[in-house]
């Protein structure tokens, strides 16, 4: 990295920009977090309201094929990628019916 130098406007700038990129990465742990919790909540307020929680995962197969073959990485990305978050779901469901999600619910 180059040295400061008050006299060049531009000498900043890589400093600048590599803060920015340091703030993303520490400000995206916490959103997908709370991600994750809320696809973990919505698995539970579906089931709750009588509705298959596995129709989430049917959300998640349409917006990554939505997303396509020139998504952005998940590293630069503020939301996880959608087959990742299928992977939660799918467990947030083996944990609240560990015997297979029961006939009779809405999809």
């Amino acid at each position: 990295m180059a040295a400061y130098d008050p006299n060049n406007p531009n000498s900043g700038l890589t400093a600048r920009q590599f803060a920015a990129l340091i703030s993303n990465l520490v400000t995206l742990r916490y959103g997908r977090g709370d991600e994750l919790q809320a696809d973990q909540l919505g698995v539970r307020f579906m089931a709750d309201a009588g509705y298959d929680p596995r129709t989430i995962v049917q959300v998640m197969e349409i917006l990554s094929r939505a997303d396509g073959p020139g998504m952005t990485s998940e590293f630069f990305s503020t939301h996880l990628n959608p087959n990742n978050r299928i992977e939660h779901i799918l467990e947030a469901i083996q944990t609240l019916y560990p015997n297979g999600v029961p006939d009779g619910l809405k999809s």
